[in-house]
């Protein structure tokens, strides 16, 4: 079936609650789509109450912590990552599904504006339901039609160890020709 999946701490900024409540929308429609969140925090027992409450057991799945291994198998078994947080600062969790060579549907929430493009993603308002069920809807009809290993390679070039020391030691070495250009000055 159509998997989405999501991680990240059960805590209020990352809105799982919304996540769960626009999924019940969109699920009502789409009875064979899955949820799997995984991660853990102090949400999980409200969390789980409002997926018993609201009949998505069968759908929805709350995995809690997990290793590397494990993450990586549930990227490959879905189709779309989601998480409508309401504040990242820069969104990792998003950088390795997208390594994984998943779309994304991620909030602009100061973090995901840098890298999630209409290439790779959806971008949608902070705290706006009927925006993320939209979004679901649209990448539940369009996920396919996105090039997974153009989003896992136009990612794992920018955000790689080697692209990221590269850019350390440029500017490392930008400011240590600055500091000697003023040290110039100054005699």
């Amino acid at each position: 079936p159509f998997r989405f999946v999501s991680t990240g701490r059960l805590v209020p900024g990352k809105r799982i609650g919304l996540l769960l409540q626009a999924f019940a929308v969109f699920s009502a429609s789409h009875p064979e789509v899955r949820l799997d969140i995984f991660g853990d925090g102090p949400l999980r027992p409200e969390l789980s109450q409002y997926i018993a409450e609201h009949g998505l057991g069968g759908c929805v799945a709350l995995k809690g912590m997990c290793s590397r291994e494990q993450m990586a198998a549930a990227y490959q078994e879905s189709a779309a990552f989601v998480l409508p947080s309401r504040r990242e600062t820069f969104g990792v969790a998003y950088i390795e599904a997208m390594a994984a060579g998943l779309p994304v549907i991620a909030t602009r929430c100061l973090g995901p504006e840098d890298f999630v493009t209409p290439e790779n993603g959806l971008l949608i308002p902070v705290d706006d339901e009927d925006a993320l069920v939209n979004a679901m809807e649209y990448m539940y009809a369009h996920a396919a039609s996105y090039d997974r290993r153009k989003i896992s390679d136009n990612i794992v070039r920018r955000f790689s160890p080697e692209t990221i020391a590269g850019q350390l030691e440029s500017l490392y070495q930008t400011v240590r020709k600055e500091k000697a250009e003023e040290g110039e000055d100054s005699h």
